[in-house]
């Protein structure tokens, strides 16, 4: 049975024999500045005294380095997924300059184009649309049957140029895909260009 208590006593001191020296001196400071006539000093007696201001700083201090340990756990947790979005990030910013070092330039003009404008639809003759861009990659596509009385929309071979698309016109509409519009518009508001040139 001692040898039991012994053994509990020593695990206990190996794991935690810096708060307990800790307590020992705080309730030594605490009783030595403890007035002799002072209530709870007088109804408890000086032995249960000490052994409660011991108990209550041991608590104390194992509840501050459990504390500590939480808060640098999430500190270094935080810092961690910082540098993993970080990387993330610029995984997806060179994925993006590859792919846009790939386009034509007139292909890279309408991509510039639809990041400037919101992602707004551009319409075109389907056949033309078809042959000329990689839609898998970068553009969401739906052919229509004009509705309206008109379609305006720009010119594909110069940007600065409007087409209009009568009622009744099969058309493509196409647009960059939200994943790569938005990486775009980030990469644009954070560098002020979407090219790495």
């Amino acid at each position: 049975m001692f040898e039991k208590i012994v053994d509990i006593l020593k695990e206990f001191l190996e794991k935690h024999f810096l708060p307990f020296l800790s307590s020992v001196v705080i309730t030594g400071i605490v009783y030595f500045i403890t007035p002799n006539d002072f209530t709870v000093l007088t109804k408890l007696e000086k032995n249960f005294y000490l052994l409660v201001v011991f108990c209550f700083s041991l608590l104390i201090i194992e509840v501050s380095i459990i504390l500590i340990r939480k808060i640098n756990n999430k500190i270094y947790y935080s810092k961690e997924k910082k540098k993993h979005d970080d990387r993330i990030i610029q995984e997806n910013r060179n994925y993006l300059y590859d792919l846009l070092d790939s386009l034509s330039p007139e292909e890279f003009d309408l991509v510039e184009y639809l990041v400037n404008n919101n992602n707004q639809y551009i319409t075109s003759h389907m056949d033309y649309v078809n042959n000329k861009f990689n839609f898998d990659t970068m553009f969401d596509s739906r052919r229509y049957k004009v509705k309206e009385d008109e379609i305006v929309s720009i010119d594909l071979y110069n940007i600065d140029k409007k087409c209009s698309y009568k009622k009744g016109a099969y058309v493509n509409q196409f647009k960059l895909k939200e994943d790569i519009y938005e990486n775009l518009k980030y990469l644009k508001k954070k560098t002020g260009k979407i090219s790495k040139f």
